[in-house]
């Protein structure tokens, strides 16, 4: 296929225990994009298959994802459902989520605020994903397309935490805001998950009332509801 029709991307439909064999397959071939959507990837296995992918110099979005889309020029796994233009308007904001679901949610509330989507990618809600949240951060920081940047986090991983790290590195090169959610979590022993099998706590800076602290920290803006979301955007919009 990649000999005939200059395949550049591949889009994996398959059981968890057979994506690893998949994505290595598409890795050999040499296709730069992977879009690996199968959730309970034997951890073992995403660990082989992210590092491959890194060596290699492919993006790989997943596991655990439904992809992403640029409104209007290309749609990869099943990101706003049958009429994803009614979902998905065009615009200039970036959205990177751990929640498939949740990308839908927020490109919705931007468009009921007159605001629209540059790209919207669901990450993918495992523990070890191919791209990471600051991953994206980066390609929209470099996407003149892009003019803000809006992240759906939750409780576990280190993802919003290098995030805040990078912000603080480098500046805020545009608007962030961020809605993390899951407080309701800390009520509970560490070591449970909820929803997503990476949304677990294992220590304070896991938690949804920690990741919003350090990026308030960092200069982004912290969202307290799906509503607020739009009108924090063009605050900092209007600030830079």
């Amino acid at each position: 296929a990649v000999d005939r029709h200059g395949v550049r991307a591949s889009l994996i439909y398959v059981p968890p225990l057979q994506a690893a064999a998949a994505v290595m397959e598409a890795l050999d071939a040499g296709i730069g994009l992977i879009v690996a959507t199968a959730e309970g990837v034997p951890r073992h296995d995403a660990a082989v298959v992210v590092a491959a992918a890194r060596e290699s110099g492919a993006r790989l979005v997943g596991f655990n994802t439904n992809g992403f889309i640029s409104p209007g020029r290309v749609r990869m796994g099943g990101m706003g459902g049958l009429d994803p233009d009614e979902v998905y308007p065009p615009g200039r904001v970036g959205i990177c989520s751990r929640s498939g679901g949740m990308c839908s949610e927020i490109a919705l509330a931007l468009g009921r605020e007159g605001l629209g989507v540059s790209t919207a990618v669901a990450m993918g809600g495992d523990v070890i994903t191919g791209l990471r949240m600051v991953d994206y951060v980066r390609l929209f920081e470099a996407d003149e397309g892009t003019d803000a940047i809006v992240l759906f986090g939750e409780p576990g991983t280190s993802n919003e935490r290098e995030v805040a790290e990078h912000i603080m590195r480098h500046g805020l090169r545009k608007p962030v805001v961020a809605l993390i959610v899951g407080a309701f979590q800390e009520s509970y022993e560490a070591g449970v998950s909820f929803g997503h099998a990476a949304a677990m706590i294992r220590d304070t800076a896991d938690s949804a009332t920690a990741k919003r602290a350090m990026l308030r920290k960092a200069g982004g803006l912290v969202a307290s509801t799906l509503s607020e979301v739009p009108l924090l955007l063009q605050r900092g919009r209007s600030c830079n």
